[in-house]
Parts: structure tokens; sequence; C-alpha cells
């Protein structure tokens, strides 16, 4: 079970609608189950976060948003045109 919690401090965001979209985690070009791996994407207001966790074990990496991956777990910022960076990976 993955059950991502985030605390938005910044007082220009606080009225703003929060948005949890779930991402599609592939693995060798095959969907992985929710009971894996899970990723969402989080929009308020204009910042959009994304958040990724493995569940399982694999030697194979997993795809999310175009980012390929062995870590257990990464957080970061998706900006516009569709370029992550990311702001904490946990191997």
């Amino acid at each position: 079970m993955f059950l991502p919690l985030v605390v938005d401090l910044a007082a220009d965001r606080r009225r703003r609608k929060a948005e949890w979209n779930p991402l599609t985690v592939t693995e060798d070009r095959k969907i992985v189950s929710p009971s894996r791996a899970a990723a969402y994407r989080l929009r308020i207001g204009e910042l959009q976060l994304v958040l990724y966790r493995s569940l399982a074990e694999t030697s194979v990496p997993r795809s999310v948003i175009g980012q390929h991956t062995l870590h257990e777990s990464f957080f970061g910022l998706l900006r516009p045109g569709d370029d992550f960076s990311p702001l904490v990976m946990v191997e």
C-alpha cells in the first residue's frame, strides 16, 4: 500500500484545488500492478509534483512519465513541456 501525503505551507496556494492523478508505471513494456509500484501526479495551481514508489524489488528499470528508474522512490517537479526535475531519489 502506498498512501502519499503532501503538506504545502505556501500561502499563495492555500486556497487552490489540489488534483491527484494516478500515473501508469511500466516494466519491460508491461503495465505494473499498483500492488508492485505506484505513481501519482499532484497539481496545485501551477505547481505539479510527481511521486513514485516501488513496492516490490525489481532488476528491470521501471518507467513513469518517461523516467526510467531502479530507485525505490522518487519525488520531483514536472515543469511545462514535460521536463522532470527530481528533488528526492531513494535507492
